[in-house]
């Protein structure tokens, strides 16, 4: 429509995953030259419900107007057996037969403050039956994740303060993985020059109890 209440997209195309039962790695076949990789096609669909008018995705509140959206998405990936790693012991085999997932998501902003909110669901499944191993159980995993980020510039379009906290599970998981952030985005043009200072705690690496992890981290982003 024209005022882009509604915006809907959906696409098929070919999408390589890396063979690694520890992580799901989505690539395009045009921007990845690794022939190890698995194969397949991808089916995928998003609607977006702007109700304030349309709402650019991407974090901050630069034109301090309310703005919200809310979103729903899926996908389904399925093998076409072109490309298959071969396992030696003692690693399992890691080829991916299927994925589907699906999305929830939203955000709001207004006054300089934004809200992020996401949660995504993945059930994924292997070729070979009885592996155990990274994010599957008996060769299968529901992976999920959730996903909350607030910030406020406390210099209008140019300082924000973010934190945010996660959560991810998966079948083969003895615990929850949890991540908080809390950090500063300075911005020398919107989106397109920005320096970010970011520490991280995380509780629970893979799954693991007691595997814990603090990290701190310095990016800088040009997008030309």
């Amino acid at each position: 429509n024209s005022d882009k209440t509604f915006v809907w997209q959906a696409s098929v195309g070919e999408s390589d995953i890396k063979p690694n039962n520890k992580k799901l790695t989505f690539e395009s076949p045009v921007d990845n030259h690794n022939s190890t990789w698995n194969q397949g096609f991808l089916y995928a669909g998003r609607i977006d419900y702007h109700p304030f008018g349309f709402l650019k995705m991407g974090q901050g509140d630069f034109k301090r107007e309310q703005k919200a959206t809310v979103s729903l998405a899926a996908f389904s990936w399925t093998n076409d057996n072109d490309v298959l790693t071969t396992a030696t012991a003692p690693n399992p085999d890691n080829n991916v037969d299927s994925v589907t997932g699906f999305e929830v998501s939203g955000a709001y902003r207004n006054a300089g403050f934004s809200v992020d909110a996401e949660y995504n669901s993945f059930n994924s499944n292997l070729r070979q039956s009885g592996i155990t191993d990274g994010l599957y159980k008996n060769s299968s995993t529901t992976l999920s994740n959730w996903s909350i980020e607030g910030g406020y510039m406390v210099m209008p379009s140019k300082l924000e303060i973010v934190a945010s906290y996660s959560s991810q599970d998966a079948d083969n998981y003895a615990t929850t993985w949890d991540r908080g952030e809390l950090g500063v985005n300075y911005f020398v043009n919107k989106q397109k020059i920005k320096y970010q200072l970011t520490y991280r705690t995380n509780s629970n690496v893979d799954g693991k109890n007691n595997n814990d992890l603090d990290e701190v981290f310095v990016q800088a982003q040009y997008v030309f």
